[in-house]
């Protein structure tokens, strides 16, 4: 079990450190938060209060319809979709290349278009580069 008290490297919590580790480590794949609480021996109470505060300080994101990823990979997403070269590309397309899930696929691509990463265009998206 992680306790939520314990002070750590620069006041973040032995239980943050070790949901920001899980959720870095699990890439674009996160745990399901009951996964997560049983695996920390956390309560979801817990659990949610110290994901919250991961939200807030940029370390987890959360995505609609609630789902929360580590930055850090949608950050690895950004970067890896510039890289592919693709002016525009369609959700199964962006699925394939990144072995997502629907669930998962529409609310990153929702978020890049947030960025202005990507923008939508009908069934498709385009990737917006920077001039």
């Amino acid at each position: 079990m992680v306790s939520a008290a314990d002070g750590g490297v620069g006041g973040e919590s032995k239980l943050a450190r070790a949901i920001r580790t899980r959720f870095d480590a699990a890439g674009l794949n996160p745990p399901s938060p009951r996964e997560l609480a049983e695996a920390l021996g956390v309560k979801p109470q817990i659990l949610a209060g110290v994901q919250n505060h991961l939200i807030e300080r940029g370390k987890l994101l959360r995505l609609p319809p609630g789902l929360i990823i580590a930055t850090s990979a949608v950050e690895g997403v950004r970067r890896a979709l510039i890289e592919t070269g693709w002016d525009d590309f369609t959700v199964p397309q962006f699925k394939d290349r990144f072995d997502l899930s629907r669930k998962w696929a529409i609310p990153i691509l929702e978020h890049l278009d947030s960025l202005g990463v990507t923008r939508r265009d009908g069934d498709r998206r385009r990737v917006v580069r920077s001039r």
